[in-house]
């Protein structure tokens, strides 16, 4: 976890924006991987890119554990009754 440098304390992480490419790009030309994620990641006033390689496989089981995940969350707030 990165610390902001005008407060010395600890600040999360979050995305703004990510992105996903196929094996056509550079990325993936160059790890010999099928999926490429670009994540801009915003910790305090700093932002930087993190890039995550997946082999098609890991790109599917992302995406069955997000399902699940999506759903959970889901049914939690109809729950709660929250849109």
């Amino acid at each position: 976890m990165p610390i902001d440098v005008n407060t010395n304390k600890y600040v999360d992480n979050h995305a703004d924006s990510i992105r996903v490419y196929d094996r056509e790009c550079n990325g993936c030309k160059r790890v010999k991987k099928d999926i490429m994620i670009s994540i801009l990641v915003y910790a305090g006033d700093i932002s930087h890119f993190n890039y995550y390689f997946l082999t098609t496989e890991q790109a599917k089981a992302l995406i069955v554990e997000l399902d699940k995940k999506i759903k959970q969350n889901e049914s939690l707030f109809s729950i709660m009754g929250r849109p």
